[in-house]
């Protein structure tokens, strides 16, 4: 009858291997990576990149067009289009990061996420609070959940990656993903 190591050895093995700790306490320490997690964190930072890229696109394509319009046209031209610009550059490196799995880039998401879904909550909220401007019955219930329902979807996109980026399993993919070699003499 072949000798199979119990559990506990290979436990420590691939602790051993894989985080180079040796206590049973420090193994307890690391969360073990689920296989599909540096898929989904890939597939995520392709969905930045590309975000990134149309943003960028769409306000080098629609920047020239603006014509004089008074106070939004200089509003647009000298404020919105450098701060969208300064965005979607800052999307493009966390997805890149992303991609290459540095620790940076995680928590980089968890700050975008928090603004994206703060920043629906206050459209949200002022949109609750807006006069109703002459419309009333079923045409403002509909223009206000309309808009609101509308507003929500960043809230439920930063809540959602705000949390998937503080599961144990993505905090621990961006830990081990680049150690440092061991240097032994």
């Amino acid at each position: 009858m072949p000798h199979f190591p119990d559990s506990e050895k290979i436990t420590s093995i691939v602790a051993e291997r894989e985080y180079g700790v040796t206590s049973k306490m420090d193994r307890n320490l690391h969360p073990k990576i689920k296989p599909d997690c540096a898929k989904k964190l890939k597939k995520v930072g392709v969905f930045v990149i590309a975000v990134s890229i149309c943003t960028i696109l769409s306000i080098c394509i629609s920047l020239p067009n603006l014509g004089p319009e008074g106070e939004i046209g200089s509003f647009a031209h000298d404020i919105f289009a450098p701060l969208a610009l300064c965005m979607a550059a800052w999307g493009f490196a966390t997805g890149a990061g992303l991609l290459r799995a540095w620790r940076w880039a995680r928590i980089s998401m968890l700050v975008f996420s928090s603004l994206i879904a703060v920043c629906g909550a206050l459209a949200v909220v002022s949109f609750l609070f807006m006069p109703n401007g002459g419309a009333s019955g079923w045409t403002l219930f509909l223009i206000k959940a309309g808009t609101i329902s509308y507003c929500l979807i960043p809230v439920a996109v930063g809540v959602r990656w705000f949390i998937y980026f503080t599961r144990n399993d993505v905090k621990a993919h961006f830990q081990t993903s680049h150690k440092a070699p061991l240097v032994t003499a």
